[in-house]
């Protein structure tokens, strides 16, 4: 069922079981699993159907450090929220990333990779993707040799197909058709509202853009805004806790954390032999793998570095067939039926070449080899060392709901330069011993840190702020992502990130989110 809260009279008060705060990968995965065991479910969307700018200005904030890109780059306040955009990869975080780790002070995850284990198939058949190994032991599956080495492990990302990507088209039209959930839209969540004892929500203030104000009852909550949006909203809930719901103890905001990243290099047309024989992306099953050169756990204790991973990235020529092609799914996706693929006459032959000369490749040789002029690029990515000082503040100012804006201040350290040039270092030798000696390197990546410290940007994967851990003094959430002292607020979001391995998050995301929906349904006793 859809409520669109624009039509809605104010003042209105709405009662559920499970009132979710935010319908993007968390809150869809959530409404879909809770519904479907017959629990009530009311779902708020900040924006519509599709992105509208007057909800995309809501992520406007200062940046009082780096420039983070992925505040509002990053960030869809649309029914689907960022799967409506995503390129739909799906790795899993390695065990090493839930251990304490040196590199990253000492921090660890209150769960191990194993208690999340069991949800991957699940995630893997929601997104439409092939259950093949994301080890090496994937290419003893295509008959190919490895050739990883004691320090760089060999990896493989799985990538869903366009059609299954936005969740708000396959899990949101299930909770739009379950008796069961109700998705409301155009419903900003401004607050959460404590009762007078401070140990469990009574409602959530909700407001439209017309200025309608709302209330939203219910016997648990969740909230699935995305990592920044979170802290946000916790900060300035400060009605009964005066410093922020579940910041007793200064942790909401703090450790706030992305990956790093920057291209060091591309290939040279002239050979590409040993680069379509190691790293053209395979194609089975209806599913595209790409090799990931990530740093073994090995390497990362002896060296002390964290994790980081390096990865190649093809970009076919706007104005090629294949890159039109890509282009219209993308917009079938994103919810644009347009045939961008056809609209140009005089493309549609080489189109349809490229579209038929892929086919044949993908489904024969199960390979996608890049064309001789598209560009490969080498990109390296690095979790980074969770600081208290690179946090998420609240402005003076305020948007047009009445909510302070957010202050991103966001940093960079020498942690993830060194760990970045080194791995840059590796990275170097290793495609040289595999023939890959046609690439050339970005100036000054094999020099010094400081190329990375000049040059490293967020990758659109923001994390922390309401880090999960065993004790209200250094973590927001426990290991079931419970606020500490608070018995029917839960967060699902990067947020709860302690650390960032080298993987996307979202795929762990999801993993979480269907581990806390089993939580739920106990609770609820379905």
């Amino acid at each position: 069922m859809q409520n669109d809260l624009e039509a809605v009279a104010s003042g209105t008060e709405f009662q559920s079981e499970v009132c979710i705060a935010g319908a993007g990968v968390a809150g869809l995965i959530l409404a879909q699993r809770l519904s479907a065991a017959g629990i009530a479910v009311h779902v708020l969307e900040a924006g519509g159907e599709s992105p509208e700018p007057r909800s995309q200005e809501l992520y406007q904030g200062e940046m009082r450090g780096r420039m983070h890109t992925g505040t509002t780059g990053g960030r869809f306040r649309t029914f689907g929220g960022s799967s409506t955009q995503w390129a739909g990869q799906l790795l899993p975080y390695p065990e090493e990333n839930f251990q304490k780790r040196e590199a990253v002070g000492g921090i660890c995850w209150p769960i191990s990779g194993k208690d999340i284990a069991d949800y991957y198939p699940a995630i893997l058949n929601i997104m439409g993707a092939d259950d093949l190994p994301y080890t090496e032991q994937f290419l003893e599956k295509v008959g190919a040799r490895s050739f990883s080495t004691e320090e760089i492990r060999l990896r493989f990302s799985k990538w869903s197909p366009f059609s299954r990507r936005n969740l708000g088209n396959t899990l949101g039209k299930e909770c739009l058709a379950s008796k069961h959930a109700t998705v409301f839209l155009h419903a900003n969540v401004t607050s959460i509202n404590l009762h007078p004892d401070g140990n469990r929500v009574e409602s959530l203030s909700v407001k439209n853009y017309q200025g309608g104000e709302f209330v939203f009852k219910a016997s648990t909550f969740v909230i699935c805004c995305g990592t920044i949006e979170t802290s946000r909203l916790l900060l300035a809930s400060n009605r009964v806790q005066k410093a922020g719901v579940g910041n007793a103890h200064d942790q909401v905001g703090r450790f706030f954390h992305d990956h790093v990243t920057a291209c060091v290099g591309h290939f040279q047309r002239e050979d590409r032999t040993a680069f379509d024989r190691y790293f053209a992306p395979y194609y089975l099953q209806n599913t595209l793998h790409t090799v990931r050169m990530e740093a073994s756990s090995q390497l990362q204790e002896s060296a002390n570095m964290l994790g980081v991973m390096g990865g190649f990235y093809i970009y076919e020529p706007e104005d090629s067939g294949f890159a039109i092609l890509r282009q219209t799914l993308k917009n079938f996706q994103r919810g644009k039926f347009s045939f961008d693929a056809f609209s140009d006459p005089r493309k549609i032959p080489s189109t349809l070449y490229e579209a038929g000369k892929s086919a044949f490749e993908l489904k024969i040789r199960r390979r996608r080899f890049p064309a001789a002029n598209a560009q490969i690029d080498l990109r390296i990515d690095s979790e980074q060392r969770p600081r208290p000082d690179s946090r998420i503040l609240l402005s003076d100012q305020m948007d047009v709901l009445g909510m302070p804006k957010v202050v991103v201040d966001w940093k960079i350290s020498a942690d993830e330069a060194s760990t970045l040039h080194r791995y840059a270092l590796l990275l170097h030798s290793f495609l040289n011993s595999l023939g890959l000696t046609a690439m050339k390197w970005a100036p000054g990546s094999l020099e010094s840190p400081e190329f990375w410290m000049m040059s490293g940007h967020d990758v659109y994967h923001p994390m922390g702020g309401t880090r999960m851990g065993d004790t209200p003094e250094k973590s927001v959430v426990n290991a079931n992502l419970q606020v500490h002292g608070i018995a029917n607020l839960y967060l699902a979001s990067c947020s709860t990130f302690p650390t960032g391995g080298s993987s996307n998050p979202t795929f762990t995301l999801m993993a979480l989110s269907l581990r806390l929906a089993d939580r739920l349904q106990h609770e609820q006793g379905r």
